[in-house]
């Protein structure tokens, strides 16, 4: 069984942010699309085509904006790094 460390994304969850909000931060540190689709699934407690759709929707919302993940995250407050 595959073990990840999701204590950073744990911690994301627990200062309100979105599961968007972590999918974008989980992208942005360049985790690939299943360990994103684990991640989802494991801090949101989502089910997998909730998790798909909360990436698409993501992926969506960046590509029509100009925001990064990052300023996103850093607009709410300052997260620290891993």
């Amino acid at each position: 069984m595959i073990q990840d460390n999701f204590k950073y994304f744990e911690f994301i969850k627990s200062e309100s942010f979105s599961s968007e909000v972590a999918y974008l931060e989980a992208k942005k540190q360049q985790l690939n699309y299943f360990t994103c689709i684990r991640m989802l699934r494991s801090v949101y407690n989502l089910s997998l085509p909730k998790a798909k759709s909360i990436i698409i929707i993501a992926d969506n919302k960046t590509q029509n904006t100009d925001e990064s993940s990052f300023d996103i995250l850093n607009r709410h407050q300052r997260l620290p790094q891993n």
